[in-house]
């Protein structure tokens, strides 16, 4: 229970730390695109300064101011109204705003803006001031917004507006009102507004595309590495459990032959006092070939790694259906009462070459599955196609069956089914993958048909070529 809750604290220690790692790989990521953002911003703002003081903008500006002086010495000689001002400052902007616009336009080429850039020089407001501190107000940015140069447009959520700078332009007037010359002070102040479109996040994306693919490969690889890690513990865990399993049930996979071999010393001191000492043939027989089999399993057990390519055959001739029948005798003499082994076996003397100990092997281990799994009645059906030189044997039973979703991965090794009626028997899910390794070693095949609650049949098909 330690080991498994270390491994659950481990493995939730790493993914924690991945995604720690994942979190400030993406604020870092996030700071450099932001700092990237404001940096070429600055730029686009530096640039459209340079343009804005170029002498062929100046020049335009001087002109818009010149105006300006103009309409304000016209009102204060009551020639025009202060409606009449805005209005013909509105047609001196006009006229020149076409230039103005070409003249931005041409320097933002020149410098590759990635965005659109708009901008604005609004009227904030135009003040006279006289000698004695009055003040006169001809426009006031509160009443209205009017814009003198730039683009029209109105900031939105896909929009940046900032404000680019203030600038005051104060010129003396002298006005004759009624023959007399008063002296007066005009205020012109304006703002200036550049506005960018949001065409910045897939330029600094495109520039950052290296840092990118840098990231998410490393992430990648990062993933992977801890992927392997993790499921390199778990297969230790699961080899750790495995050998846990092995030392807890290696007695019990034993006590078959172990069982075997007691029953029949007992039956031969049941018939040496019957005949007065003289042994019985076919008991001293089955304590023969089991205590060669308990040697065998030993060795089984240390070769049960190897492939099908590696195991090491020793083949012989034998009589196929008396071997099949010794086989089940002896497995028969290991059981309780209460279960039924039943054999239809050819009669006639069928010959065959193979490894009698792997064979016997394979078929034992069939066997006790059915046995194992809730079996009370079990049968062993043997044929023989004498024109493909066929063997077939079928081990049939009536226990709780094989689910279909698990039926192609029964003969993987250390497979087990995990369903809620099978989870409490014990084994270690090498007996059919070796029994699937010993009919492969004998260049034959193995297969399974089974219903969840109807039982489990096993054909084997081994071929004399």
């Amino acid at each position: 229970m330690k080991l498994v809750n270390k491994t659950k604290l481990l493995i939730a220690a790493s993914v924690f730390t991945l995604l720690a790692l994942t979190a400030i790989q993406g604020y870092l990521i996030r700071n450099t695109y932001q700092l990237k953002r404001a940096t070429a911003q600055y730029e686009s703002q530096s640039i459209f300064t340079q343009i804005y003081n170029s002498e062929p903008v100046e020049y335009l500006l001087w002109e818009l101011r010149n105006d300006a002086i103009k309409q304000a010495q016209a009102y204060k000689n009551k020639q025009i109204s202060k409606e009449e001002v805005i209005t013909n400052l509105q047609q001196k902007s006009a006229s020149l705003n076409p230039y103005f616009l070409e003249e931005i336009n041409k320097g933002f080429a020149e410098y590759s803006i990635p965005v659109d850039i708009s901008i604005q020089k609004k009227l904030t407001s135009m003040i006279l001031h006289d000698t004695l501190g009055n003040t006169e107000t001809i426009y006031n940015e509160k009443d209205s917004t009017l814009l003198l140069l730039g683009t029209p447009y109105k900031p939105t959520e896909n929009s940046e507006q900032k404000l680019i700078n203030n600038a005051t332009f104060t010129k003396g007037l002298v006005a004759n009102i009624n023959g007399k010359s008063y002296t007066y002070m005009l205020e012109f102040k304006t703002k200036l507004f550049m506005s960018e479109s949001t065409g910045w996040s897939g330029y600094l994306i495109k520039q950052m595309s290296g840092v990118l693919l840098l990231a998410c490969l490393l992430f990648l690889f990062v993933t992977g590495i801890l992927f392997y890690s993790i499921n390199s513990l778990l297969k230790q865990k699961k080899l750790a459990d495995i050998k846990t399993d092995f030392i807890n049930n290696i007695t019990h996979e034993l006590k078959t032959p172990l069982s075997t071999l007691a029953i029949a010393i007992k039956n031969l001191n049941n018939e040496a006092s019957k005949y007065n000492g003289l042994f019985n043939n076919s008991v001293l027989e089955v304590i023969n070939r089991q205590n060669i089999r308990l040697q065998k399993l030993i060795d089984q057990v240390l070769n049960t790694s190897l492939g099908y390519e590696e195991i090491e055959l020793n083949e012989e001739i034998f009589n196929m259906p008396q071997f099949l029948k010794e086989t089940v005798d002896d497995f028969k003499l290991s059981l309780k009462e209460d279960i039924d082994i039943t054999t239809n076996i050819h009669k006639d003397a069928i010959l065959i070459s193979a490894d009698k100990f792997y064979i016997s092997t394979a078929i034992n281990n069939l066997l006790g599955n059915a046995v194992k799994y809730g079996s009370t009645s079990v049968s062993l059906h043997y044929d023989y196609t004498p024109k493909e030189r066929t063997h077939f044997i079928k081990i049939k039973d009536n226990g709780i069956g094989i689910p279909k979703k698990h039926q192609r991965f029964i003969f993987d090794k250390f497979y087990r089914v995990s369903e809620q009626d099978t989870h409490n028997y014990k084994g270690l899910g090498l007996g059919l993958f070796y029994t699937h390794q010993i009919i492969e070693a004998h260049k034959g095949s193995i297969s399974v048909s089974s219903t969840k609650g109807n039982g489990t049949e096993f054909t084997i098909i081994l071929s004399n070529q």
